[in-house]
């Protein structure tokens, strides 16, 4: 088996996880938007390395072959367990972040790098104090929504994508308290 490990991003893994994510979105025929919709994957240092937000990548043989985010904001108004209009957009009621990006190239699949990068991610938001996390997920994912099940999400809602292809997507919740009192216990 190769070595592969999940690590938090380095300004010299931008190209590795743009070519990541432009090839998952080949694979699935999407629409590769770089100057809007994927504007935030020039600009990952500034946008999630903070002390609340953050970006991880999976390796492969020292390449980078899969990525995920952690965006962090103030919490959606409402109760957990719904999806409601904020702000003219869908969200998850009550979530206070949003596991985002999550991509791992077709030849990578297979060896738990998704399980790695997730549990990364949720790990990092319940440390940091987060209560509810929001994903939203196109729904040709099949595979990806299994995982987010794994650890607990739940589907609360849809919605359609701001992206160019305007997707359909999943919303689903995740409650990290109980990851919380797991980790001071």
């Amino acid at each position: 088996m190769s070595p592969m490990s999940v690590r938090s991003f380095r300004p010299e893994d931008a190209e590795g996880v743009r070519r990541v994510i432009k090839a998952v979105y080949d694979e699935y025929q999407f629409t590769w938007e770089p100057e809007r919709y994927h504007s935030d994957l020039w600009k990952i240092e500034d946008l999630y390395m903070n002390a609340s937000s953050h970006f991880w990548v999976a390796e492969l043989d020292g390449e980078v072959v899969g990525c995920i985010g952690l965006k962090s904001f103030e919490a959606v108004p409402g109760e957990p367990g719904s999806a409601e209009e904020h702000q003219g957009k869908i969200r998850v009621s009550a979530a206070d972040c949003e596991l985002t990006r999550l991509y791992v190239v077709k030849r990578a699949r297979g060896q738990k790098l998704g399980i790695a990068l997730t549990k990364a991610c949720l790990d990092h938001a319940a440390e940091t104090g987060h209560k509810v996390m929001e994903i939203w997920s196109d729904k040709l994912f099949k595979e990806a929504h299994q995982l987010y099940a794994r650890f607990g999400a739940v589907n609360v809602g849809e919605r359609i994508c701001d992206d160019p292809d305007e997707a359909p997507e999943w919303g689903m919740m995740i409650d990290l308290t109980s990851r919380q009192a797991e980790a001071k216990s």
